[in-house]
């Protein structure tokens, strides 16, 4: 049994007369007789639209039902240790992964996206600022199938693609009009380098740690590796380079190992640093 968010209807799923029933605030409602298998209830945020996966015994498919109006039949629909139905937070969208044949894609509103190999890839769609955002990833294999020679991701947002991503690290601007990852610029030599709003932004580095938005959204903060000096880069824009930035442990966060620290209004920035033998704590400005 599932509760909608707003805590106003409950649905489950029953066994009568060797028949499966939906239960809806206490009303059966009796299935298609080529329905034998529903699951994965699921409520939108605004409780006002209910989901549910399908199979049709006769057809041997699955589909999706919302709003009691089935969807397109499909070989498989990926429902193994995730939430099969995805809604948008505005209620208005929802998205599922769909297999047909050997391919596997996204399925938004009952429209399918782009199509990849299942052996191929992976997919990890979800909404955010009710845009479809998902990562995608490809194994490259060399002549054995069965090892991959390299694995790599790749983001998709509204179907636009945008360079690859290291670790699936994707971050969000606290007022979610902008996003940024890691990105390899140079395969051979594996340099990083930071993705903003799609372009790329500043200069390649041996490894770019402790990228994060400031709470005013108004800049981007990452911490650039080379062989032996870390830079302070703030948009892109290197500032200045240090022996090592030290974390500390934030009372603010009660978080370990925290490297920045932000005034509530985001104009302030505070690390603490090491050069040589010294050790400073260092307030920056921002604007």
């Amino acid at each position: 049994m599932i509760f909608s968010p707003d805590s106003k209807h409950f649905v489950y799923t029953a066994q009568k007369n060797n028949k499966t029933l939906l239960v809806f605030d206490g009303e059966e409602k009796e299935l298609p007789t080529y329905v034998n298998y529903i699951g994965n209830l699921t409520f939108s945020p605004n409780s006002q639209r209910f989901a549910y996966l399908a199979y049709d015994e006769e057809e041997n498919k699955f589909f999706v039902v919302v709003d009691g109006k089935e969807g397109k039949r499909y070989d498989g629909v990926e429902n193994k240790g995730k939430q099969t139905i995805l809604f948008s937070e505005d209620s208005n969208h929802f998205a599922y992964i769909a297999f047909e044949n050997e391919d596997m894609f996204v399925v938004v509103d009952e429209r399918e996206g782009k199509r990849y190999k299942r052996i191929d890839y992976s997919l990890d769609p979800f909404f955010y600022n009710n845009k479809l955002v998902y990562i995608y990833t490809e194994n490259v294999y060399t002549i054995n199938i069965n090892k991959p020679k390299s694995i790599l991701s790749y983001l998709v947002i509204d179907e636009q693609k945008y360079p690859n991503i290291i670790n699936s690290e994707l971050i969000f601007s606290p007022d979610k009009t902008q996003f940024a990852y890691r990105s390899i610029k140079d395969m051979k030599n594996f340099k990083e380098i930071i993705i903003l709003n799609g372009r790329e932004i500043g200069k390649a580095y041996t490894h770019i740690s402790e990228l994060t938005f400031s709470p005013n959204s108004k800049n981007l903060i990452y911490i650039g590796e080379t062989d032996d000096e870390e830079f302070l880069v703030i948009n892109g824009e290197e500032i200045e380079g240090y022996d090592e930035f030290i974390p500390y442990r934030s009372w603010k966060t009660n978080k370990f190992y925290e490297f920045f620290t932000f005034s509530s209004d985001g104009k302030k920035l505070t690390y603490i640093v090491r050069k040589g033998n010294q050790i400073w704590q260092i307030t920056r400005e921002l604007e």
